[in-house]
């Protein structure tokens, strides 16, 4: 017969192989196949193969055989073996394979079908909008709320915490503003941490912070008038209330002159008399003691102002109005309010001052006597907070006129207010007028710029604690008591002679008031004494004989119509106050060498009592002779927890157990006596401290020893610590320059480098764009700043060697500066806040330092401008850094702490305001790190604050999920900056990588305010991103952890690539390898047929596999940025008939080593006899290789399983890498093992490929096969040879790689012949004789599938029935009984029931019949 060889659709070359003739001798078969190859052109020569085959010449007979098979039947034998296929006639026709050319199924452009996959455009999804908008966290502060309160429902909180909003402080009306402010205070009091900073000095409880008031939960309160608040919604029209959002402004300074209405009944004289007068003499105290101005108005007006109105009580609002839609209002009760000093007090009131036992340093002066205040009085006695109060550093004043009597609203027959220094007990409540330091601190609030070339009042000509008078720059505003250009002089008597300087020695002498004892002074007398014992002396003084003042009321306790001052600590500071019959007792000692008495008499009252006046005796002791210093400068702590107190302290007035008391220029700290120890701590008197050391020296830098500092409950020595009479700082703080100034980079911290030889100090900054930065004393008495680039000096001479206390202005670019002590380490550039996303995202990102210090610290502006970072201060244990709108105390996030900048915050708890719950909520995320501002080269310009720049990464790599895939890839950075911030732009140059309003944003322009990626998070680099990245999945954004970013570095690219795992596009896949040339900054790679490409398309956003590189047809892709097709992780897509593409989800790429395959020691190929079959059957690894794949021999010796490139397939054919084959399968598998069990195989039949379903492929492993097989089926007269019917016994050998069995008999062997592809029943192994063949290349009998054929000529329709199968010595599941019948006589007794014996015969089961005859066996 003549077998073809197929040629495929898309070859076109043929090529011819030209087989030998069978040749048969008489006695033996020899069959002698000449295998012609083609010829060689260039060489002219032949090679011939020959393979001879010799078998035995006789066949005996089977013992069974009916049939008996004889030489002559030898050609009829061997034509039944040759019609399988093995005997080749002489020439089969092949073609050659030679191009593959694609069909149009196999390619398609990529165009709407592939797009449909991306997502749409950012702009053109209507939910985008609403998922940005959802996408915000709430920068919402407590603020915010309520704000959105009616002043009903701000009562109801107030009125929870047990505070009257009517009668504050019992004078004081509270405006909105002022309710909103003290339930933030009264909030955050009750939800901030609290600090343990201090330890015991003391064997009683520590110090509990006064707040004067209990009060209920305010947290549970807003809750509960926020869930009113959601009831109110309307739900049909989905309206929410905007006042939750509404900011109010707040200018809450005044500007001059004020407008003023007085109620025309004030000037009735016959309602009441005076009235309007006595309005117009306090407001013209003001006007002649500060820069405030009035004027008055005929009506009242809807802007800021003040109107005095006839009510009931005396009440007046605190400071301006924040509206800025209505007057202050001061409410006076006639006549009782209308004293000189209560209305001069309103008026103060009204100008911002705060009833002197409501400042913040209160605790320290005042102690409050709770049980003894009247019922629903309570809140008249809560202190306001350090950044409400505007102290400006005045030291508390017992005689203010804004300072309460010791029975201030308490019940009858007890006091609310005692002074803890206890001889000012009768100090306190004087309502004469303004005191020198109510004044004082008004001016220095208001008044500081209003002299021409000053920036601030301090004045170091002026004496005794005066200061530069802004209604006469010249001159100074001195004490009560001292008068002149500087204070130097005595203030002159009034309607009396009397006053002077006393000169004092050991020798007692005395001074008495006018008149003394009878008849007295007269009214309005005011007398001065000033004593002067020698340098190094103390004076001593004590009131001897009869002392009575007018008062009045009979023995009242407050000083506030005549009395008798003493000063024997401070000249320039309010003494103790003795009046009506209430002689002092004790011996005074002055501090110094002088001691001032006054004596002051006033009209406020019509006063009882006589005038006797006062009989002084007064001497010098001796004493100690050192003068306390007037600052101490304390520093070189260790303990970190206590740095904070490091600075500069002011010695203050009143002295504390007899010894100086220091003031911390910033802090709430004070350092004093107590009980052995000079201590650091936040209350005078105190019971707890953070710094001590024992000694009972007569200061705290004389003291010798060890101080220790308090931490964790435990005190730790500090050897290092340094405590010196010094006023210089060790670094200052210079502000005031404009960030867009090019001095801007003057602005910051300074350190102390040095004296110079004129005693001036020397301050240097160090800059990275300016080099070091100057600050110094020149000649001439100029200040100067001197930098690489600029050289700046004062416009003004002075001989203030301090710069910190250099009054006069100096401007640098138009704007002034300011020059502080600062007591914390140089801060960084920039701070970045960040893991506060959940309930502040907004509140993320960098923050500069602005502007002076506040509290001591530094404050930060954050860089959208719209919220400010700085250290509030309510008391010690209650301090933290807070972020909010402004400066007012109200924010969204804060952190309990005592660090001197952000980025040294050790606490880990930062504390959220949620606007949604209205509750602050804990986080351990927060962090506040230096930011070293990382900006291209070409944005550093001018703006200083980049002189730390480095420059990023020119490229990035974003790779995430399967969402928003067109996102991800390369980005490259772009010239120019956003918010700070570099741009960068996709590959595709269709998305931008840029920083905007909500975070790091990726969007279809830079700056776009929608977007489809983002991560709130406020880095300065993308890369540097902490925060789960989100995405927009078509309606929300949805986090998405896979996003990642980094800088981007070329990929270490694999030399080869396997591609391959799918039935479509087999021709596509196999190995690909990599060309020296990148696209879009990947690798390509070229396809072993070196007619396809591998590459990423950065238009489309994709990998793809076509025949140009950067095309756009091809059959391969995948939606994946990665830089190297093995990293690719989304599924690949195929392109298939009719032009659409499907999802290959096994297909993959992978590197691949050439030379690393394991292969297949032998591989199967059967299971399809009606064609080829000669290319069936066993092929076993040879050491050829074919495009980069193993060649396999055919166990027959002359067909190979091969690799073909140009079929792109595994074939078989007669000679490796030939293009003439018989056998394909679709699958480029680099190995036999890794072909896929869905591979397509088709055989060569009649010159056309055909289908071949079954044939199938796979490495053989090392089963063992059947120990005994059943041939059966039909009867003996079916078959030619009965005796290959019956049980067959694997006997341990092989054939042709298959077992070889043999009968129950011995006289037949079942064996394969892998030369002719046939199994075969004969009496010797392995000779190619036989009784009956198998056209079938199965590796076990029991899996054949073809028939049996006759080897004769005799064919018998029973033959197609015989099959075997695996057979088992008969178990339990064989019949029980049989029943026989059709016996006929003589063998009749044989039919019957035939019972199982449960033995086995003849590897058959054995039965018995039982009858009348006895037993016969079967």
């Amino acid at each position: 017969m003549v077998y073809n060889d197929a040629t495929e659709e898309y070859s076109q070359n043929l090529s011819r192989r030209r087989l030998g003739l069978s040749i048969i001798q008489k006695g033996q078969v020899l069959i002698e196949t000449m295998f012609f190859t083609p010829c060689k052109p260039l060489l002219f020569i032949c090679f011939f193969t020959i393979v001879v085959v010799t078998y035995s010449s006789n066949i005996p007979d089977g013992n069974q055989s009916k049939i008996k098979i004889t030489n002559d039947s030898l050609p009829n034998i061997i034509n039944a073996i040759d019609e399988g296929g093995i005997a080749i006639d002489d020439e089969t026709p092949t073609e050659e394979i030679e191009t593959f050319q694609r069909g149009e199924e196999d390619e398609q452009e990529v165009g709407e079908p592939l797009e449909a996959g991306l997502p749409p455009d950012d702009a053109s999804n209507p939910h985008l909008e609403e998922a940005i908008r959802a996408l915000k966290s709430s920068k919402s502060d407590l603020d915010d709320f309520l704000k959105s309160l009616s002043n009903l429902e701000l009562r109801e909180l107030l009125k929870t915490a047990n505070i009257s909003s009517d009668k504050y402080e019992g004078d004081v009306d509270l405006t909105r503003e002022q309710i909103i402010r003290l339930i933030q205070f009264l909030e955050q009091l009750e939800s901030s941490k609290r600090l343990s900073v201090s330890g015991n000095i003391k064997d009683e409880d520590a110090y509990e912070e006064q707040v004067g008031v209990e009060y209920k939960s305010l947290e549970d309160k807003m809750k509960e008038i926020k869930k009113k608040h959601m009831r109110e919604q309307d739900p049909t029209k989905h309206r929410v209330k905007r006042k939750m959002l509404r900011r109010f402004d707040s200018n809450e300074t005044w500007t001059f002159p004020i407008k003023v209405y007085i109620d025309p009944k004030f000037d009735d004289d016959t309602l009441f008399l005076n009235a309007g007068r006595t309005i117009r003499k306090a407001l013209k105290v003001w006007a002649d003691k500060t820069c405030v101005s009035f004027t008055e108005v005929s009506s009242p007006t809807t802007t800021s102002g003040i109107f005095f109105k006839s009510g009931t009580g005396c009440t007046s609002t605190i400071g301006k109005a924040a509206s800025d839609v209505a007057m202050n209002e001061i409410v006076l009760k006639y006549p009782n309010c209308f004293s000189d000093g209560n209305i001069q007090r309103q008026i103060g009131h009204a100008l911002g001052l705060v009833p002197e036992f409501a400042r913040p340093d209160r605790d320290s002066y005042v102690e409050v006597q709770g049980v003894n205040t009247r019922p629903g009085m309570d809140s008249s006695f809560l202190s306001f907070n350090w950044f409400q109060s505007l102290t400006e550093n005045v030291e508390y004043d017992y005689g203010s006129v804004m300072q309460d009597r010791e029975s201030h609203f308490a019940r009858p027959g007890t006091t609310t207010l005692l002074a803890k220094f206890s001889e000012y007990q009768n100090t306190m409540g004087q309502k004469a007028g303004l005191s020198f330091s109510d004044v004082k601190i008004f001016n220095y609030q208001y008044c500081s710029e209003t002299c021409p070339g000053y920036c601030k009042l301090e004045w170091s000509e002026c004496k005794h604690g005066g200061y530069r008078d802004p209604l006469n720059c010249d001159v100074c505003r001195c004490p009560d008591g001292w008068s002149g250009p500087k204070c130097e002089t005595l203030q002159p008597a009034t309607n009396a002679v009397c006053g002077g300087i006393k000169t004092v020695d050991s020798t007692p002498r005395t001074l008495q008031s006018p008149g003394y004892p009878t008849p007295g002074y007269v009214l309005l007398t005011s007398c001065t004494w000033l004593l002067q014992a020698p340098p190094g002396q103390h004076v001593n003084a004590r009131v001897v004989g009869d002392f009575e003042t007018d008062c009045a009321s009979t023995n009242s306790p407050v000083c506030d119509h005549d009395w008798l001052e003493i000063r024997y600590a401070d000249l320039g500071h309010t003494g103790p106050r003795y009046c009506c019959t209430g002689k002092p007792s004790k011996t005074f000692v002055s501090v110094g060498n002088e001691m001032m008495i006054l004596l002051r008499s006033n009209d406020v009252f019509v006063g009882i009592g006589m005038k006797t006046g006062f009989q002084l005796e007064y001497f010098s002791t001796t004493g100690d002779t050192n003068v306390p210093c007037k600052y101490l400068k304390l520093k070189d702590l260790d303990n970190r927890e206590q740095k904070w107190r490091e600075g500069i302290f002011k010695k203050l007035a009143m002295p504390w157990n007899s010894k100086p008391v220091y003031k911390h220029l910033y802090e709430p700290e004070y350092m004093y006596y107590e009980s052995g120890d000079w201590v650091v701590g936040p209350v005078i008197g105190g019971t707890t401290a953070g710094v001590k050391i024992q000694s009972n020296a007569a200061s705290p830098d004389e003291a010798i020893g060890t101080w220790k500092s308090y931490r964790s409950e435990d005190w730790l020595t500090e050897p290092r610590l340094s405590l010196t009479c010094s006023d210089l700082c060790d670094r200052i703080w210079l502000s005031g320059i404009s960030k867009q100034s090019t001095y801007n980079y003057l602005n910051g911290a300074y350190t102390l480098f040095e004296i110079d030889t004129n005693g001036a100090p020397v301050y240097k900054r160090t800059t990275s764009s300016d080099g070091v930065v100057t600050l110094n004393m020149i000649g001439g008495n100029k200040w100067q700043l001197k930098s690489d680039s600029h050289t700046l000096v004062s416009p003004f001479t002075t001989i203030v060697t301090n710069p910190t206390k250099i009054p006069n202005t100096w401007s640098i670019d138009d704007e002034k500066i300011k020059i502080e002590c600062y007591f914390g380490p140089s801060p960084c550039d920039s701070i970045m806040v960040s893991g506060i996303k959940d309930y502040q995202a907004n509140r993320m990102g960098l923050y500069f330092p602005e502007g002076p210090l506040y509290n001591g610290r530094p404050m930060y502006k954050h860089e959208s401008g719209d919220h400010v970072m700085y250290h509030n201060i309510i008391n010690e244990t209650r301090r933290y850094w807070i972020i909010g709108p402004d400066m007012k105390g109200a924010g969204g996030v804060m952190i309990t702490d005592t660090a001197m900048v952000p980025e040294n915050i050790n606490a880990d708890t930062w504390q959220l305001f949620d606007g949604d719950t209205i509750q602050w909520i804990d986080v351990n995320t927060g962090s506040a790190s230096c930011a070293n501002l990382v900006f291209p080269w070409w944005r550093r310009g001018k703006d200083k604050r980049f002189r730390r720049a480095t420059t990023p990464c020119e490229k990035l790599f974003m790779t995430g999920g399967d969402l928003q895939l067109s996102r991800k890839g390369v980005y490259t950075l772009q010239t120019g900056t956003l918010n700070s911030r570099p741009v960068y732009e996709h590959e595709s140059e269709n998305s931008y990588l840029y920083y905007g309003t909500e975070g790091w944003s990726i969007g279809a322009s830079s700056g776009a305010p929608t977007y489809g990626v983002i991560a709130i998070d406020p880095a300065l680099l993308p890369y540097a991103v902490v925060e789960t990245w989100e995405v927009f999945n078509g309606v929300e954004f949805v986090d998405d952890p896979a996003w990642t970013v980094s800088c981007f570095q070329a990929p270490s690219a694999c030399n080869t690539i396997l591609f391959d795992d799918d039935p479509r596009q087999q021709f596509r896949q196999g190995l690909y390898f990599l060309e020296a040339e990148t696209f879009n900054d990947r690798p390509v790679y070229q396809h072993e047929s070196d007619v396809e490409f591998l590459f990423y398309n950065a238009d489309l956003y994709r990998w793809f596999i076509g025949p140009e590189i950067g095309g756009v047809r091809g059959g391969v892709y995948s939606i994946d940025p990665s830089l190297t097709p093995e990293a690719v992780s989304t599924t690949w897509f195929v392109a298939v008939a009719g032009g659409s593409w499907v999802p290959a989800p096994k297909l993959s790429a992978r590197c691949y080593t050439v030379g690393a395959e394991n292969n297949c020691p032998k591989f199967f190929l059967g299971g399809y006899p009606s064609a080829q079959l000669n290319r069936q059957g066993v092929f076993s690894l040879s050491t050829k290789k074919v495009m980069n794949r193993a060649v396999y021999d055919h166990e027959g010796g002359r067909e190979y399983l091969y690799y073909s490139k140009p079929a792109r397939a595994w074939t078989v054919g007669s000679t490796p890498g030939s293009s003439s084959v018989g056998i394909k399968g679709d699958d480029t598998a680099l190995t036999l093992g890794a072909l896929s069990s869905n591979t397509k195989w088709s055989v060569v039949i009649g010159g056309k490929w055909a289908a071949a379903s079954t044939l199938k492929g796979e490495c053989m492993s090392d089963s063992q096969p059947c120990a005994t097989l059943y041939i059966g089926g039909v009867t003996w007269e079916q078959t030619v040879n009965p005796n290959i019917l019956g049980v067959y016994v694997y006997t341990g050998s092989t054939s042709g790689n298959r077992p070889v069995y043999k009968s129950e008999k011995g006289q037949m062997y079942l064996y394969y012949l892998p030369q002719y592809g046939l199994w075969v029943f004969y009496t010797t192994v392995g000779v190619a004789r036989c009784y009956i063949k198998i056209a079938d290349t199965a590796l076990h009998p029991e899996d054949i599938t073809a028939s049996l054929q006759e080897c004769s000529q005799t064919t018998l329709s029973g033959m197609n029935s015989i099959a075997p199968f695996c057979f088992d010595e008969p178990n339990t599941d064989s019949c029980d009984s049989l029943q026989v019948t059709g016996f006929s006589v003589p063998h009749a007794q044989y039919n019957g029931r035939y019972t199982r014996t449960g033995t086995v015969v003849n590897y058959r089961a054995s039965n018995l019949l039982i009858g009348m005859n006895g037993l016969f066996g079967m």
